[in-house]
């Protein structure tokens, strides 16, 4: 059977296109944590990246965290190897979490340095996301004020707000029975860690937008999903609200 030119011709280029395709690289998915405890209890950043894999499973996923005791952001930005960490690959997002207390006690100092450092991440080509905390347990109303705290410097240096502690508050004013608190009543325990990562996921990846969540052994499955549908509903709602 002969084959006329365009036959050939289609067939080739067909060949071509598939040969160029798996040269292609694959896409990634870069996130950098800056942060203290607050990020780092749980291996929060590792369950994150494992979020990500399971619901991107044809990337590549590259989570780092930088993360030490009693972090700020100004102990971050004069940090030796912070640069080092920024310029070791191309990050898509940087994530910054404040000292628990700065927002409230040191704003100043919080609003100075949240602009330093978006400044570095955002020439570096990523985005930044600010990693709002929440109150103590035996003073829920710090809420007021780290929430207006972060809300400013998103606002001021146009990057991303990731309302971990807004959504905290309500879900344990709606659902007393899930403790989100370490028996210190500061640090998150591991469902806490869990609703940190997972409005992360969603601020990065799509408002309200349905994934699958990891299944995590020592975790009671049902508490899991109503904090995943409690971030959910956040964020529809607060879309919903800007349009």
């Amino acid at each position: 059977m002969r084959l006329d030119r365009r036959t050939i011709l289609l067939s080739f280029l067909l060949v071509h296109s598939v040969l160029l395709s798996a040269q292609q690289p694959p896409d990634t998915i870069q996130v950098l944590f800056y942060g203290n405890s607050y990020t780092f209890y749980n291996n929060m950043p590792g369950m994150f990246e494992k979020l990500v894999t399971s619901n991107f499973p044809r990337h590549e996923v590259h989570i780092k965290n930088f993360t030490f005791n009693g972090a700020t952001l100004e102990s971050i930005y004069n940090h030796p190897d912070f640069k080092m960490t920024l310029n070791e690959q191309k990050w898509d997002y940087v994530v910054l979490q404040e000292q628990s207390r700065r927002p409230i006690t040191d704003f100043d100092l919080m609003r100075k340095y949240a602009g330093k450092l978006n400044r570095i991440i955002t020439e570096s080509g990523a985005e930044t996301i600010f990693f709002m905390t929440w109150g103590r347990k035996s003073n829920p109303g710090m809420i007021k004020q780290l929430a207006e705290s972060y809300k400013d410097v998103t606002k001021n240096n146009r990057a991303m707000l990731a309302p971990v502690g807004l959504i905290w508050h309500n879900l344990i004013n709606m659902y007393p029975k899930i403790e989100l608190y370490d028996s210190d009543g500061s640090h998150p325990n591991i469902y806490g860690s869990y609703l940190c990562l997972v409005t992360i996921y969603q601020t990065i990846f799509g408002a309200g937008e349905k994934f699958k969540g990891l299944k995590i052994e020592e975790a009671e499955e049902e508490l899991m999903t109503s904090i995943e549908n409690e971030v959910m509903k956040f964020f529809i709602k607060k879309q919903s609200q800007a349009n």
